[in-house]
């Protein structure tokens, strides 16, 4: 036999009903092509509902990509995962270097605390650290540490954390420049969270370093994952108004700025199709790819929208009926 074509139609809602399936087996020497397959090859199709039951019963990698302010974090809490993969989502464990930069910009409150408690409290010593602690954001303004002398005199006794969450939201949470450091730490604790994780674990990232996430898929899958890539595609330009709205009026001011953004959407495609290309491969380790797009659908286009459905592969039900061929073909 020359090759194998299979197509499926499925919906993409929790049921992902197969309303068609066909097999076609093309003969070599002939322009005729017949819809024929051996028994086990289309009870293999058949059965693809029970095989999607079984492969998303299975503990779940989940890479999440899309630009930053694409709305990955409210996907999730809205229960996105949930009507992807039903219960096996509802235990999940998340991961990415976004929650290690809370940890770094949570560690650095803990230095500049003990910092200020080790040095007499002054009006000179508290503009020295303001004046050494200022940074420029991704918007090109220059942050200074909020805290005032009158302010450390009635709270400089308190706990650091008291100190973090007093200042986490107009200084700490914007401090973007540690996102080097927390791209580290996500790398060292990687291989305790495939290790230790529950049902779920899924990474939120923009995805733009394949090469990187293919081993991390693929370390998963050899964990006993099974493993997804879940593309959010949002707009480029609400991406940028998202994070604007982030930046200029949430009370956390944690934009990343334009140049950023920007700079991830023009890979994101590419991307995109490279996660796709490796999920085809017979050896691959990828077993699904998703795709959703976000649709306006009032006046505010970042918040009132909704995510519709556009591309489901299964590359592991692809893979399963490959090698059935193969088994009869070697027969």
């Amino acid at each position: 036999m020359r090759g194998f074509v299979h197509h499926t139609t499925r919906s993409l809602d929790i049921r992902r009903e197969i309303s068609d399936v066909s097999v076609r087996v093309e003969a070599q020497d002939s322009g005729i092509s017949t819809f024929v397959g051996s028994e086990s090859v289309v009870y293999t199709f058949a059965r693809a509902d029970l095989f999607d039951f079984q492969s998303d019963m299975k503990k779940q990698f989940v890479l999440m990509m899309g630009l930053p302010a694409a709305g990955k974090s409210t996907f999730i809490k809205k229960g996105g995962l949930v009507d992807l993969f039903g219960s096996v989502a509802k235990g999940y464990t998340s991961t990415g270097s976004d929650r290690q930069l809370v940890e770094a910009q949570y560690q650095t409150a803990l230095k500049h605390h003990r910092y200020l408690t080790r040095h007499e409290a002054s009006e000179e010593t508290i503009a020295s650290f303001k004046k050494a602690t200022a940074y420029q954001d991704n918007y090109g303004n220059l942050q200074t540490h909020p805290v005032t002398f009158e302010w450390w005199k009635q709270n400089g006794s308190k706990p650091a954390g008291f100190f973090y969450k007093a200042f986490r939201a107009p200084y700490y949470s914007n401090r973007l420049d540690l996102r080097d450091i927390a791209k580290v730490a996500d790398d060292n604790i990687w291989a305790t969270k495939v290790v230790e994780s529950g049902s779920m674990l899924v990474v939120d990232t923009t995805g733009a370093d394949t090469k990187k996430f293919i081993r991390r898929i693929e370390e998963a899958s050899s964990k006993g994952f099974s493993t997804c890539v879940l593309y959010l595609d949002r707009a480029v330009e609400l991406c940028l108004a998202g994070d604007d709205f982030r930046y200029s009026q949430h009370e956390e001011r944690r934009g990343l700025g334009p140049d950023v953004i920007r700079s991830y959407a023009k890979t994101m495609a590419a991307n995109y199709q490279f996660y796709a290309q490796y999920g085809s491969k017979p050896d691959s380790a990828l077993d699904r790819l998703v795709m959703f797009k976000w649709v306006p659908t009032g006046s505010n286009g970042v918040t009132q929208g909704r995510w519709d459905p556009v591309e489901d592969r299964r590359f592991s039900l692809h893979r399963e009926v490959q090698k059935k061929i193969a088994k009869e073909a070697a027969a």
